[in-house]
C-alpha cells in the first residue's frame, strides 16, 4: 500500500491553492485554501453559478470573515466579457455606502480575471426563508421589504438600479439586519470618473446607460 502524500501548493495564476498531490477533485476544490493579492484567505465554496463561484473566507490583515466572488470562464473570450461584468458591478457597488446594502470591499487581480471582496453576511436569502415557512406573515415581509425599498432609494440616489430584484438577492442576517446583494446586472445612470478598477487592468470612461448581464451567485 502506497503511504498518503502530503499536501503541496499549487499555483493557479494569481492564487495560491493548497491540496493534495494527485487528488485534484471537485470536492478538494471546494474546501480548498487560496490566497489572492497576499490579503484575502478564500477558503470554502458557499455558493455557484453560470458565471464563477463565492467562497467564504478571512482578511490576512484584520481576520474578518469575507466573501469573495471569483471568475470561471471556459476560454479568453469569456474571461473577457466576465471581467467587464465584474468590474461594472465593482463600478455600481463603490458608489453605494448603505446599511441596506452588502459591503463592498474592493476588486482584486485573480489570474488573468478578477475578483470581488465583500464583507461576509452569516444568515438566510429571502428564498431560502419562503421554502422553509412557504408562507409569510405581513409584519416579517414589512420588516424586510421596508429596509429593502431603502437600499434601493440609496441605490437610485447614487445613479444605480438593481435589475435583477428577486428573493435570492436579498439576505436577511443572523443579527436581523437585511442586506440587499448581487448587482452585476446593475445599470449606472452616469459613468463614475472614481470608478474602481483591478489593476493591473484599465479600462476606458464609458457612455452613459451602461447595462450587463450575469447570473445570480448566492441564494
Amino acid at each position: 500500500r502506497m503511504p498518503r502524500m502530503g499536501k503541496k501548493v499549487v499555483k493557479t495564476g494569481g492564487r495560491q491553492t493548497s491540496m493534495a498531490d494527485g487528488n485534484v477533485k471537485e470536492e478538494a476544490v471546494e474546501t480548498a485554501a487560496v490566497l489572492l493579492a497576499d490579503r484575502w484567505a478564500l477558503e470554502r465554496v458557499i455558493g455557484r453559478g453560470g458565471m464563477g463561484r463565492v467562497w467564504e473566507g478571512s482578511d490576512r490583515k484584520t481576520g474578518r470573515r469575507i466573501a469573495v466572488k471569483t471568475m470561471e470562464a471556459a476560454d479568453e473570450e469569456q474571461r473577457k466579457v466576465l471581467r467587464d461584468i465584474y468590474l461594472s458591478e465593482a463600478r455600481a457597488l463603490s458608489r453605494l455606502r448603505h446599511p441596506n446594502v452588502v459591503d463592498f470591499i474592493e476588486a482584486v487581480p485573480d489570474g488573468a480575471g478578477v475578483a470581488l471582496v465583500f464583507a461576509f453576511v452569516s444568515g438566510k436569502t429571502l428564498q431560502q426563508m419562503i421554502a422553509e415557512e412557504q408562507r409569510m406573515t405581513w409584519e416579517p415581509l414589512r420588516a424586510i421589504f421596508v429596509p429593502v425599498a431603502r437600499a434601493l432609494a440609496a441605490a437610485h440616489e447614487n445613479g444605480v438600479v438593481h435589475r435583477d430584484m428577486k428573493p435570492a438577492n436579498v439576505m436577511v442576517a443572523d443579527d436581523g439586519i437585511v442586506k440587499v446583494m448581487d448587482f452585476g446586472v446593475a445599470r449606472l445612470l452616469a459613468p463614475d470618473p472614481h470608478a474602481p478598477s483591478a489593476s493591473p487592468f484599465h479600462k476606458e470612461r464609458e457612455p452613459a446607460m451602461q447595462s450587463v448581464h450575469t447570473s445570480t451567485l448566492s441564494g
